[in-house]
């Protein structure tokens, strides 16, 4: 506008204030159908399948941390809260093994160990294996239970349970076993004498073993070092008696006509 006075430029007109910028939108969330008459969810519910994955692969974390220690058995309590209570009696049982352990041989004391590490590695590679976790599962209610229990006998066989020069010292192992195990005799004559994830599970802690300098237990048929020593020193007798007879006949002879 002009003030009036003659010869004065017209004021120049105010600038226009800006537009007001459009107020972000959230973006609208992803919906699902859920197979019923027009509802949705923004967050679709798991599904039976992906809930099971989802616990398979947070119970492998933690079995894998708890490897060869005493609450190994209480991430299966967790896993499996319906035999919390027989998982926990577990974990004391593998307690009172490990407690003996100090009083024994060499080779019994090897054999314990090992017998330990394979039940875990077992379960850890049993849980690696999602078909095959599935289908234990599905083996009625008690189905990981039984399985564990079950497959002792593959552990067993081994870690050469049943040589012939081991299996007196296992009864040093047995007396430490209460007495409420031996319900589960059942479950372990129907097990799988040759389950496959307890078969890798007792190579792998062989192998482990060996490269941390630790003894191992002898595979089916093998015999103990202790056994190959006596095995030595007799066919080293065998051979000098061997020799003594070939070139000393006449003494051989006397010797065997002498009376004992």
């Amino acid at each position: 506008m002009s003030d009036g006075s003659p010869g004065a430029a017209p004021a120049a007109p105010q600038p226009a204030a800006p537009a007001a910028a459009p107020a972000p939108t959230a973006a609208a969330p992803a919906v699902t159908s859920n197979g019923t008459l027009g509802r949705v969810y923004a967050n679709p519910p798991k599904s039976k399948q992906e809930e099971a994955e989802e616990k398979r692969k947070k119970t492998l974390a933690k079995l894998k941390e708890h490897y060869g220690k005493p609450d190994f058995y209480d991430q299966l309590a967790e896993y499996d809260p319906q035999h919390a209570d027989w998982w926990k009696q577990m974990s004391g049982v593998q307690q009172q093994y490990h407690s003996a352990e100090a009083g024994y041989d060499a080779a019994t004391r090897a054999y314990s160990e090992s017998m330990r590490e394979t039940l875990h590695q077992s379960t850890i590679n049993l849980f690696e294996d999602p078909a095959a976790l599935s289908q234990v599962n599905a083996n009625g209610s008690s189905g990981l239970y039984d399985w564990y229990i079950g497959m002792h006998r593959t552990a067993f066989d081994q870690n050469g349970a049943w040589n012939a020069d081991f299996i007196g010292r296992g009864t040093s192992i047995v007396r430490q076993t209460p007495w409420a195990m031996y319900s589960n005799a059942p479950r372990l004559l129907n097990g799988d004498a040759n389950e496959p994830h307890a078969k890798e599970a007792a190579e792998q802690v062989r192998k482990r073993r060996a490269e941390q300098g630790l003894r191992v237990a002898k595979r089916p048929g093998e015999n103990l070092p202790e056994t190959e020593e006596e095995n030595a020193k007799l066919k080293e007798q065998m051979r000098l008696d061997e020799q003594f007879r070939k070139e000393h006949p006449f003494l051989w002879a006397l010797s065997k006509s002498q009376p004992m």
